[in-house]
C-alpha cells in the first residue's frame, strides 16, 4: 500500500519502531515526522509486523503476522563483541549493547522482510 507518513504513523499506533538515520540506531515509539532512513520495521505484542519503505513523505507500508511465513533466528552479538564498537545509539543514555544485544527473528514472506526480536515472537505466539 502506498501512503503518506502521516497515515503511515496512524497504523503503526501502539507499535515499536526500529530503524537507523544519521542519528544512529533508533528503537522506540514511530517518530512524528518521517525519519531520514529507507526502511523502518515495526511490531507489535499481539503478532503483527510492518515494513516501511520511505522516500521523503511516500511510505510503501506493508504489514502481516508474525505466525505466517518462513522463521529464521539471527545470532545476537555479545556485548563484549567488536563489532558493536562501531554502533551509534541515537539515544546517548541507551548503551549500544541494549539494541543490538538482542536476537531477532527473521520473517520471509515472498520479497519481503521482516524483522522481530525473538522474545516479542515467543510472546506473541504463546498468547494465541
Amino acid at each position: 500500500m502506498i501512503t503518506t507518513w502521516a497515515d503511515a504513523r496512524t497504523q503503526l499506533s501502539g507499535a515499536t519502531c526500529l530503524w537507523q538515520d544519521l542519528d544512529g540506531l533508533h528503537r522506540a515509539d514511530p517518530p512524528a515526522d518521517a525519519p531520514a532512513t529507507s526502511i523502518l520495521w515495526a511490531w507489535w505484542p499481539d503478532g503483527r509486523v510492518a515494513r516501511l519503505r520511505i522516500d521523503g513523505d511516500d511510505v510503501w507500508y506493508a504489514q502481516d503476522r508474525w505466525d505466517k511465513g518462513r522463521r529464521d533466528t539471527t545470532i545476537a552479538w555479545a556485548a563484549d563483541d567488536g563489532r558493536i564498537a562501531g554502533v551509534r545509539v541515537a539515544d546517548p543514555a541507551t548503551e549500544p549493547a541494549a539494541v543490538v544485544d538482542e536476537q531477532f527473528d527473521v520473517l520471509t514472506r515472498g520479497r519481503l522482510t521482516y524483522i522481530v526480536p525473538t522474545a516479542v515472537a515467543a510472546r506473541s505466539q504463546s498468547a494465541e
